[in-house]
């Protein structure tokens, strides 16, 4: 991990994605795209291996740079809480009877169309969509 630095990283980030539209769908969709894959890890693997992803997120960012990384790590480990959250109340049951706080497959549901859409917005058509609109 020696040969990783976070300013070559950022500066060819930068030099990618100097599209403006790109950096907004990129700092909107990105995480989203993100927050949905833990949710479905979560649900179709384990509940512990969407913590692994976030862990793995954590240190392949505190190694690039600790400063920044730690600041990313615990923006991601709100996307993964996030998630989690989700999958456990889907998972609750609740009053006499035990009836689950959600419907089975809500949180499914909820992933896979957040999936849709952040994939959806990596084209260009949603923006331009955007700029009709408003």
């Amino acid at each position: 991990m020696a040969g990783l630095n976070i300013k070559e990283e950022l500066a060819f980030y930068g030099a990618y994605h100097s599209n403006f539209e790109n950096q907004v769908i990129h700092i909107i969709f990105v995480p989203m795209l993100l927050w949905s894959a833990f949710v479905i890890i979560s649900i179709a693997l384990h509940r512990n291996l969407s913590f692994l992803a976030w862990l793995a997120y954590a240190i392949f960012y505190f190694f690039l740079d600790p400063v920044v990384g730690s600041a990313a790590s615990a923006f991601y480990f709100v996307l993964w809480y996030t998630a989690d959250m989700l999958v456990t109340l889907q998972r609750r049951k609740a009053g006499a009877k035990a009836v689950p706080v959600l419907p089975k497959g809500t949180a499914l549901l909820i992933a896979l169309l957040a999936q849709v859409v952040g994939w959806s917005a990596q084209g260009r058509r949603f923006l331009n969509l955007l700029e009709c609109l408003f």
